[in-house]
């Protein structure tokens, strides 16, 4: 019995594995973790001109000039890095209308020209009290450069607002600092040094990778068994074994092979997030923070209690599968 599902195992992975679909869609898990490391890396160190902007200014007090300044005092990322923005500030009192077109006409030019812009934030006298500013620019699509204009502006509308209430600025920042909830996972009566999050993305990512394993090779299995009896190949198998050595070893045969493929996308995912700045740096890229997908720690104990668990949840609905393809 053991000799004959064996073959039916043997036969099932092999086969599958030495499709084009297999080896292709193996391939693209490394590449999709690669990816996640280094084009953020390689779009930021890309990123590195500096950034032509002007600050229409038409306030009747000195907020303008002071957003001028905190632009110019904006360094890039990385080791050793300089100023972020070249700025013009343009005082533009009564008539911001007439400034702001004259100026976009010397915005986002296609050739980079002397004189040339690479946006345009502008200043009004309701910009402290309604906290609204409006920026006009070639880069509006850079969540990377809206957000940058976002973090130096907002402190120095709030002290502006303060400043006017009489309120100290210095020690109102101090008394709003945010608070930051650190969690750790207690489990049998012992600290497991694991975060909240961690343990919520561990459980996500279990789930997942079974749903993925059954859409990819669930679907396989009941397919095999649709085409063997529609070309009758069944009856020729059921000559020489049970059905129930025929399903039990298509089952842990495309089982095997979902394995394998998972095994080495959880591998490449772990070789990118744990050397994933020695990656980049010996690519000269440089880091782009952890990646957006990093992957918790697991302990041996339940790494086997998750392979337990994946290869029985596998089965059963593989099983399932099989029957509706019989």
């Amino acid at each position: 019995m053991l000799h004959k599902t064996w073959s039916v195992i043997r036969r099932e992975f092999v086969e599958r594995v030495r499709t084009k679909a297999f080896i292709i869609s193996t391939v693209l898990g490394p590449v999709f973790f690669g990816a996640m490391a280094i084009v953020p890396g390689y779009l930021m160190s890309r990123d590195t001109g500096l950034k032509r902007i002007a600050v229409v200014d038409a306030s009747g007090n000195e907020f303008g000039q002071k957003l001028a300044t905190g632009l110019k005092a904006a360094k890039r990322r990385g080791e050793n890095a300089g100023a972020r923005y070249e700025v013009t500030r343009v005082a533009a009192a009564g008539r911001l209308l007439e400034v702001r077109d004259s100026l976009v006409k010397m915005t986002g030019l296609s050739k980079r020209e002397e004189f040339g812009f690479e946006g345009l934030l502008l200043v009004s006298d309701s910009s402290v009290t309604s906290g609204k500013l409006q920026y006009l620019g070639a880069n509006v699509g850079s969540f990377d450069d809206m957000g940058e204009l976002e973090r130096i502006a907002r402190p120095l509308i709030i002290t502006e607002r303060l400043a006017a209430m009489g309120v100290d600025p210095t020690e109102v920042m101090k008394s709003v600092q945010g608070i930051d909830l650190v969690t750790a996972k207690v489990a049998d009566g012992k600290l497991t040094g694991e975060s909240g999050a961690a343990t919520f993305i561990l459980a996500y990512a279990m789930g997942l990778i079974l749903y993925i394993a059954l859409l990819l090779y669930g679907q396989q299995i009941m397919t095999s068994i649709i085409e063997e009896k529609t070309s009758r190949i069944v009856e020729v198998l059921a000559s020489s074994l049970t059905p129930f050595q025929m399903m039990l070893g298509k089952v842990l045969g495309v089982g095997m092979v979902a394995l394998l493929q998972i095994s080495i996308w959880a591998g490449a995912a772990t070789l990118f997030s744990t050397y994933k700045d020695k990656i980049l740096g010996a690519i000269g890229v440089a880091s782009s923070g952890p990646l957006p997908l990093a992957l918790p720690s697991m302990s041996p104990d339940l790494f086997v209690v998750f392979l337990t668990f994946f290869t029985l949840g596998f089965l059963l609905f593989a099983a399932i599968y099989a029957v509706v393809g019989a």
